[in-house]
């Protein structure tokens, strides 16, 4: 048993005068239980402070077919989450004189067949998502089954790809960019990926630090994630749908108490000295009201708390990470099934944590014309978009998109999206021309996930099957589409 584990025999005790421990016993443990009970959560929640649980609760089964209930100890997948880590050893390696962060990526990987991403894109660049870089998850990566021995195995799912903007001009999320940063570490390391991440950050807090898996065979001890199939229907094992191996972007494996374990080697300079840390979890790019992306973290305050951490989301799988450092607290939730069962978890338990007057929910961003009569906030799942900005801006540009010409996109552009010094109307149409090529047409399936602003849709591509499109937009009125990302599945 480990000591984490140990210390939930205590925590009654411990915390019987803990007021932030009775309001979440209070506010959350109801709000778990009736989200619970109707299937909406499946996984464990855990708070801690200074590395001490003093709120935990666990609900679902880690595999049905076999009986197995999960617990605190089980190992759910992270989806993005593990992006923390990949910087982190990135961080160890500038600390060492190794890498400069503001280096070209053609420093550390001179042979790269793409120049524009050796010579202008900077290490920088990746780790804040502003490389112009997109996503492996393309080019049958998912659909064939691809098994990464070596970093190098990444490169030809993206490589020959033109970037989509000029490098630190704005940010657009990107799993590539940190396939290329596991790429660098074994340049610069001299070892692979996988053992620098086991020897080198995993054994400073993990209890077992076999996190990166090989999902073909998955260990025990792990949670099957459970994903909803997009047609309807009964839930099914994820395994075929994700990553046959955990990867820099995402994928790893890890229990609530290893997180917690994590964020107390952050904070305590276990994993980075805390120049490092202050320096890779400042937040550089902003994603939307309180919030911006730092180095492979996020960055954000609520009702005057500073909290940083990550998320993930995959078929069957939901994460959330989040410290608060001047309050040495940790918050973890981690599902086996579809999001947004974690992130609404999330949110609730954030806003109790900072004392916020009423539940924090995730909403939907309105606008000055509701719809006449039916509701416009379908939950996730739904079979529609919403009849708001957001979904009428999102039909809009699938209907562009799937048109497969440069002027349809350009009418969009100009309708919907937020305008940009530094490109034309048609230069940013054209953009969208190597996606078509890849994708054909995209057809709308159903809504994954909806926030204030963002919403990802699950689509199905003429040619390259099931993927995950999401569009960013302005925090306010007339929410104009600020982002594109386009995905098998990954956020």
């Amino acid at each position: 048993m480990t000591p984490l584990a140990l210390a939930l025999l205590l925590v009654t005790a411990a915390t019987s005068a803990d007021s932030l421990s009775l309001r979440l016993e209070k506010e959350l443990r109801p709000y778990l239980d009736q989200r619970a009970a109707s299937g909406r959560f499946s996984g464990v929640v855990l708070v801690a402070r200074r590395g001490t649980p003093i709120f935990s609760a666990v609900y679902g089964m880690a595999d049905r077919a076999r009986g197995v209930a999960n617990t605190l100890e089980t190992r759910f997948n992270l989806g993005s989450a593990n992006k923390m880590w990949t910087a982190i050893a990135i961080a160890q390696l500038a600390e060492r004189g190794a890498i400069d962060v503001e280096a070209p990526v053609g420093r550390y990987l001179p042979d790269l067949p793409n120049a524009a991403v050796r010579e202008r894109v900077t290490i920088r660049h990746l780790l804040t998502h502003t490389s112009g870089l997109g996503s492996y998850f393309q080019n049958g990566f998912l659909r064939d089954r691809t098994y990464v021995d070596s970093m190098a195995d990444f490169l030809p799912f993206f490589i020959r790809d033109s970037l989509a903007f000029e490098p630190g001009s704005r940010m657009g999320y990107s799993n590539a960019g940190f396939a290329l940063l596991g790429l660098i570490i074994e340049r610069v390391a001299k070892m692979s990926y996988y053992e620098y991440m086991r020897t080198q950050v995993l054994a400073r807090f993990a209890p077992r630090n076999d996190a990166f898996i090989d999902a073909r065979r998955p260990p025990a001890d792990v949670a099957t994630g459970y994903a909803a199939p997009r047609a309807g229907g009964e839930a099914r094992p994820n395994w075929e749908m994700i990553e046959p191996r955990s990867s820099p972007a995402g994928g790893a494996f890890a229990s609530a108490l290893d997180m917690v374990a994590f964020g107390r080697a952050l904070w305590g300079g276990k994993l980075v000295g805390m120049d490092r840390v202050r320096q890779f979890t400042t937040g550089q790019v902003p994603m939307g009201p309180g919030i911006k992306y730092a180095f492979g973290f996020g960055d954000g305050t609520m009702n005057g708390w500073r909290h940083v951490g990550h998320n993930g989301g995959i078929p069957g799988a939901n994460a959330e990470f989040v410290s608060f450092p001047d309050h040495d607290i940790d918050l973890v939730v981690l599902a086996n099934q579809d999001g947004p069962a974690a992130t609404d978890v999330h949110f609730r338990a954030m806003g109790i944590i900072v004392g916020l007057d009423k539940p924090l929910e995730v909403t939907l961003a309105t606008d000055d014309d509701p719809p006449a009569a039916a509701p416009s906030n379908p939950p996730a799942g739904a079979d529609r978009l919403p009849d708001n900005q957001l979904g009428r801006r999102t039909a809009a540009f699938l209907a562009a998109y799937s048109k497969g010409t440069g002027p349809a996109m350009a009418a969009f552009l100009t309708e919907h999206a937020v305008p940009r010094a530094d490109r034309t109307i048609e230069e940013r149409a054209g953009q969208f021309e190597t996606w078509y090529d890849t994708t054909g047409p995209l057809r709308f399936v159903r809504v994954v996930r909806v926030t204030a602003s963002a919403i990802d849709v699950a689509v199905a591509s003429a040619k390259d099957g099931p993927l995950v499109l999401t569009l960013t937009f302005e925090p306010a009125a007339p929410f104009r589409v600020q982002g594109f990302a386009l995905e098998a599945g990954r956020r």
